[in-house]
């Protein structure tokens, strides 16, 4: 089944959606008409280093994205604060950590000369706490075609700050200075409940109160906050999608002094897949000890579908020699043959648009278009990505082609009705809608519900109410239960 790109829904307010972790707290923090009193930089932004990919987790960039678009017609946004707070799991845990928490924020602008973030702190009455900054993230993403980006600014920060919880039980403001032009940005207020669970975990105080063992703080940030570890001997900050064909380590669970690791291939007709093969610890020389007892890929034949694209770590070449692994398996030659055929080609760019990853789809969709632009599939899956990266022209240019050959194929005319939608060509979008509807077969509800809906909005677009409510009840009716389309008719309720 096919996720939806996006629902082209009219949304008069910023929403970003919460974001789950063990015990997660998600706010976002925007500013677009206030004015702050501009302070010195603590460093010039130059000193630092920026990376491509920003450290964001990937539910949280994925909610940044939706409300770009959502909040693109209002211009440009100058900087955003959002925060998530990983609390304890349990009891253990939390004396573990000695009754902290860890605190992430992301701050994004569109003027670099704004960050790194000088100070995070809570003000309770006349006292300024400041927060201990643990490790950061900054990210440069204005080569990338991103629409957030666009509206929120391509300057990224992430970074993670230990949290007494008890300064997060009492009333007080979570407050940031900005390196430049803005201070005193207020990100959150505190002393608001917390949950009945949560409660019950830190009822009582710690029985030691001081900063919680680097090791025990580095476990948790690794568990909670993966992509935040760039930098150390395991870099948790790269996405399945571009770990193909390589070894790769999951982040552990604290207290676990243990990895996880093994091996990640495509399967062309299942998908991404993990082939768990055993466990690893680092010793205090910094070298990869194989653990003798949990050598699974010799006992068992374990594969996991991957179907989250989330972040793991890829083994360095000296640990791949530590740990006595092949470069790549024998078995591997039975997915892949190295030939890299342009139907190949097409399930790697399916499975990339599958998980998310249109950007990374493109670079193999591209490639086998031009060598064979009929290879079955190929031009639906180019297209979605297109469409996917709001690359609509492009998008609009394949499905011509291809509807030339295959005139009554509904999911190349859903996805061109999709493009002319998204693209403000309303009249456009209503006729293909109008025509694939109908072309649209009981086995494909999922799709049938979906092009109800968004014609329903292109209705709206050109101010035919009747005609939108219509297709409106249309896509309730027809939406699968826990699709999509029935999970947002369910939230209007």
């Amino acid at each position: 089944m096919r996720l939806m790109k996006s629902l082209f829904l009219l949304c008069s307010n910023l929403i970003l959606a919460s974001i789950i972790y063990a015990w997660i707290e998600p706010s976002l923090c925007n500013a677009q008409n206030q004015v702050f009193e501009k302070n010195e930089s603590i460093n010039s932004s130059n000193d630092f280093i920026w990376r491509q990919t920003p450290a964001t987790p990937e539910e949280m960039n994925q909610e940044i994205e939706m409300a770009a678009m959502q909040a693109k017609d209002r211009g440009a946004i100058p900087f955003s604060v959002l925060y998530n707070i990983a609390y304890p799991e349990d009891s253990s845990q939390y004396e573990a950590l000695n009754g902290h928490a860890v605190l992430m924020l992301t701050a994004i602008s569109h003027k670099q000369e704004d960050l790194p973030i000088k100070s995070v702190y809570i003000q309770q009455d006349s006292a300024r706490i400041e927060l201990k900054l643990i490790g950061m993230v900054l990210s440069d993403q204005s080569k990338l075609e991103n629409i957030s980006a666009k509206v929120f600014g391509a300057f990224r920060m992430d970074a993670v700050y230990v949290l007494p919880i008890q300064l997060r039980t009492k009333a007080g403001t979570l407050l940031a200075d900005f390196a430049q032009n803005h201070s005193g940005v207020k990100v959150a207020a505190f002393g608001s409940p917390l949950s009945q669970s949560l409660t019950e975990i830190v009822s009582h105080p710690p029985k030691n109160q001081m900063p919680p063992p680097t090791s025990t703080l580095d476990a948790f940030i690794e568990a909670e906050f993966p992509t935040l570890t760039a930098g150390k001997l395991l870099d948790f900050s790269t996405r399945f999608t571009h770990c193909i064909n390589r070894w790769v380590a999951y982040p552990r669970k604290p207290p676990e002094k243990h990895y996880q690791f093994g091996f990640i291939y495509l399967d062309e007709q299942a998908g991404f897949t993990y082939h768990m093969t055993g466990s690893f610890e680092i010793d205090n020389s910094n070298r990869f000890i194989k653990l003798p007892d949990e050598d699974l890929d010799k006992k068992y034949a374990i594969k996991v579908r991957i179907e989250g694209n989330r972040y793991a770590a890829i083994l360095p070449p000296h640990a791949i020699a530590q740990l006595g692994l092949q470069e790549s398996p024998d078995w591997l030659k039975y997915y892949d043959d190295g030939k890299n055929s342009p139907y190949h080609r097409m399930r790697l760019g399916f499975w990339l648009n599958q998980l998310g990853d249109s950007q990374q789809a493109l670079i193999p969709l591209e490639s086998a278009y031009k060598d064979q632009p009929d290879t079955e599939g190929l031009e639906l899956e180019l297209s979605y990505a297109y469409n996917a990266l709001q690359q609509f022209d492009k998008s609009i240019a394949v499905l011509a082609a291809a509807l030339k050959r295959n005139p009554k194929d509904v999911l190349l005319g859903n996805e061109l009705a999709y493009a002319n939608l998204h693209k403000g060509n309303y009249k456009e979008a209503i006729e293909l809608y109008l025509r694939f509807i109908p072309l649209c077969p009981d086995s494909l509800m999922v799709q049938k519900s979906e092009m109800a809906l968004n014609l329903a909005q292109a209705y709206g677009q050109v101010g035919s109410k009747e005609e939108q409510k219509k297709w409106m009840d249309k896509a309730k009716a027809w939406a699968p239960d826990g699709s999509a389309v029935s999970n947002f008719f369910k939230q209007k309720r």
